[in-house]
Parts: C-alpha cells; sequence; structure tokens
C-alpha cells in the first residue's frame, strides 16, 4: 500500500471513529429523556453517517448495552453504509450502561452536599460527598430517611464518620461502588419538555412567581408522539428565571413538572396534600432565598445542572 493509500485510510478509520462515538453521544443523550428506552437510529452526515441500537437485558432491566457505528466514505473500503450504500470504512463502539430513574431522590447533587443542624429529610439523598454539620445541644437532632454516596460521609470539621451520632437515619448509609452520572438540563432536555408546554397557560416569563393554589397545566402532547412514548405529565416551561412563594405557600393542585432555563428562587414552603407532586427541572441553580421563613417545608423533587443552596443565615429545613 503507497503512503497516500496509507493515508487516507489512516484518516476514513479516524473519522468513522469520530461518528462512531457521536452515535454513541447521541444515545445517551435519549437514553437520558424521559419515556420507553429507544431501540436504536440511522442518521447521515458529511461523507458518511452513524447508526446505534440498544438492547435492554431482560434479566436485568436496569443494563442496556448500546452498540454505535459510524461509516466513513472510502473507495473501494471493505464495508457498506448502510444508508447510502457507498464503499466505506467502519468503526464500532460498545457501552454497558447501568441507569436508574432520578425520582428516588429528594435531593441530588454530584459533588458536596452539606447537610445543616434541624434538616428532616422524608426521603433519600445522594451526593459523592455528604457533609453533616452538629449542632448546639438545644437544637433537634437532623433526620434523614436514606442517604446513599459514592466517595465520603464526614462531620463539617472533616472527620469521616459513616454514622454520625447526631443524625438520625431512616435505614443504613449506603456507600455506592460508583459515582452516579446525571442527565444534563440541556438542549435536548429544554426542546423536550418545551413541546409539551405548548399552551400559552404552561408558558411562563422569565421573573414569573408561582404562589398560592396553582392547578397543573393543560396536558398536551405533540401529535408526532406516539402514544407509547407521550408524555403523560403537564408542564410549565419558564424561560429565565422563577420565582415560587413570593407572596406566599406555594400549593400545587395536582402532579406536574416545572422546567426553568435559569435559576430558581424559593422564598417560602411548597406544600402538598398527599396527590400533588412538583418536579422542578432547573438549568442553573436552586437557591432557598434569605428572605424565606426558618422552619422551610419542601416538598418535590427537585434536580439542577447547578448549586441547590440556602441563602443568608442558618434555617431549619423539612
Amino acid at each position: 500500500m503507497s503512503h497516500s493509500k496509507e493515508g487516507t485510510h489512516s484518516r476514513a478509520v479516524q473519522r468513522a471513529l469520530e461518528y462512531a462515538e457521536s452515535g454513541m453521544d447521541a444515545a445517551q443523550q435519549e437514553i437520558r429523556l424521559p419515556g420507553p428506552v429507544p431501540e436504536g437510529l440511522s442518521q447521515p452526515l458529511v461523507n458518511g453517517g452513524m447508526e446505534y441500537s440498544i438492547a435492554q437485558d431482560t434479566n436485568t432491566p436496569q443494563q442496556l448495552d448500546v452498540y454505535a457505528t459510524g461509516y466513513y466514505d472510502l473507495p473501494q473500503g471493505a464495508f457498506e453504509d448502510p444508508i447510502t450504500h457507498a464503499h466505506a470504512q467502519r468503526a464500532v463502539v460498545h457501552a454497558r450502561i447501568y441507569f436508574d430513574n432520578v425520582d428516588k431522590a429528594l435531593i441530588a447533587v454530584p459533588g458536596k452536599l452539606k447537610v445543616n443542624p434541624g434538616a428532616f429529610v422524608n426521603d433519600a439523598v445522594y451526593a459523592a460527598d455528604l457533609v453533616f454539620v452538629k449542632g448546639g445541644d438545644a437544637e433537634a437532632p437532623t433526620h434523614v430517611q436514606s442517604a446513599f454516596y459514592s466517595h465520603s460521609i464526614t462531620r463539617e470539621d472533616g472527620t469521616a464518620d459513616s454514622y454520625p451520632s447526631y443524625v438520625v437515619f431512616g435505614s443504613t448509609p449506603v456507600l455506592l461502588g460508583y459515582p452516579l452520572h446525571f442527565p444534563r438540563l440541556a438542549a435536548p432536555a429544554r426542546a423536550y419538555y418545551k413541546q409539551f408546554a405548548s399552551s400559552f397557560a404552561s408558558q411562563l416569563s422569565d421573573g414569573s412567581d408561582l404562589d398560592g393554589v396553582v392547578p397543573a397545566p393543560p396536558l398536551t402532547a405533540p401529535a408526532s408522539l406516539s402514544s407509547q412514548s407521550a408524555q403523560n405529565v403537564p408542564v410549565y416551561y419558564c424561560e429565565g428565571d422563577l420565582d415560587v412563594g413570593n407572596n406566599g405557600v406555594f400549593n400545587p393542585s395536582g402532579s406536574f413538572i416545572v422546567y426553568v432555563t435559569g435559576n430558581l428562587r424559593i422564598h417560602n414552603s411548597i406544600g402538598s396534600n398527599g396527590s400533588s407532586w412538583v418536579v422542578f427541572l432547573v438549568e442553573k441553580d436552586i437557591e432557598i432565598h434569605s428572605d424565606a421563613i426558618g422552619n422551610l417545608m419542601l416538598n418535590g423533587t427537585f434536580i439542577a445542572n447547578g448549586k441547590i443552596m440556602a441563602m443568608g443565615s442558618e434555617r431549619q429545613a423539612s
């Protein structure tokens, strides 16, 4: 083989591998969206194409095998691009992915989570590093129903302590064998949820406020989605920052999702009557505002790309 042919072949191998990796990225984005696990996709690219297939293990439903294949046009190549039927160089990438739903945790962060004295968490928390702050003798103990971590549990001074005596756990904290990789709220997720907020009532502008009794928005599903994959939870979509509870307790009536492209600022408690629940999907930070009441009750699921933090002085949380 001449040097020029070797160079052409090497470039084709590299481009085919890049296309296969782009297919793997696309597959992981699809897996992270709500709905059933997709089976696969084929897509033409410049001078080639990519395809991926996803196989779900029936004995281990949370295990997926993803195969992504990239094709790059190469005259007299040994493979055929299934879309264009042209001769091509081929590259295949395989990944085994384990996944779970994020609805099991009240709060989950990829890094460090500091839990202040008096917190009462009636659900699960997850962080790579959990830090439990000890309060004074007069303060109520911290209550956490269940805790998961992938690196450490410590006291505030950095001392390792997997079961601090001043924390009441509903179950023994669990050390995971691997860190969790969270779905990123970015363009694909934003586009997915926005299509379910097509009515005027479900669209919120920058700086909007939710307080008092708030009904679920109209349920709208795009005609392009099959009945199998259609979202069955209504969505409020806020383009920008959103305030909750500026003028009183926020009481959702029904269950719904609130997607926020900016920051979420919480000023008051978020109620629940047992049959109501809100999931907040926030692209930036979730802030418990400095003007929030001391004994704050937060019912809901809170997911953010950025930080989940309390502003101002320490306060009890439930």
